[in-house]
């Protein structure tokens, strides 16, 4: 792992970069993932994060929250670097669809109330303020209505929304977002993206989404990152249009257009 280059500024210059990957690479066995990827996120961000299959999107996330430690290169969150980081409420994260069986014992609530255990600990009873906190998060996903529900017995757009809650509950600055409409139907995905950018223009989370969609990455996100191993392109969507990134990204005899039906 590389130590010899100081690769950040003081915190003081850089307090709005929540999160910071520098010269990372990541092999699994013999395979390379990542290679020599440097990124910065900002406080207020909606990055989405785009490539095809085997690109490495899941590991880049994956490295974010510290699950996977590079062969090379430096990570940091809020300033500190991923191994040494324990302030885990400031990191909200919604994995790619999960499937509950109509008869899986938890209740919406429930399974939002889960996301308190990293301030309650385990096994602990909730407070006036943990319920509190999960009924202000069911009811910014907007799902007051149905708390009592087992989760198996939402539609899948309303479990997605459950396990957004969920990653709300302990009011993180920074939510990662892997693959989340996937076997979602198309009209609970704009209700979704409609929550997203609520969360990010008004209540100002900051986002990283990972996704397969270019329509909707080049028309909601703020910043875009194309990764295929390597990262091809990170700055404005429209300029990766406007240079072809995208194109080169999939593969060089495409065309992708940007629109905003």
């Amino acid at each position: 792992m590389r130590t010899s280059t100081r690769w950040w500024t003081d915190s003081t210059a850089d307090a709005d970069v929540v999160a910071e990957l520098a010269h990372v690479c990541v092999d699994l066995g013999a395979e390379r993932v990542l290679d020599e990827i440097a990124l910065q996120v900002r406080a207020g961000d909606f990055l989405g994060v785009l490539g095809p299959n085997g690109s490495g999107k899941t590991t880049l996330l994956r490295v974010l929250l510290g699950l996977v430690r590079p062969s090379c290169g430096h990570v940091r969150l809020f300033g500190t670097d991923v191994r040494e980081f324990r302030d885990w409420r400031r990191v909200g994260y919604v994995p790619q669809k999960a499937v509950f069986e109509s008869r899986f014992p938890a209740s919406a609530f429930e399974v939002v109330a889960s996301g308190r255990s990293g301030l309650t600990g385990l096994g602990r009873r909730l407070g006036a303020a943990d319920r509190r906190a999960v009924r202000d998060a069911l009811a910014t996903v907007g799902l007051s209505d149905v708390r009592d529900r087992l989760i198996g017995r939402l539609s899948q757009g309303q479990q997605q929304r459950v396990l957004i809650a969920r990653a709300l509950v302990h009011a993180p600055e920074l939510v990662l977002l892997d693959e989340p409409t996937v076997g979602v139907d198309p009209d609970a995905q704009e209700q979704f993206y409609a929550l997203l950018r609520h969360l990010n223009r008004e209540l100002h989370t900051t986002l990283v989404l990972v996704s397969h969609d270019v329509g909707v990455i080049a028309r909601e996100v703020t910043k875009l990152a194309c990764l295929n191993r390597t990262l091809v392109f990170h700055g404005d969507p429209q300029e990766a249009v406007r240079t072809g990134a995208l194109e080169r990204l999939y593969r060089p005899d495409s065309l992708v257009v940007a629109h905003h039906h």
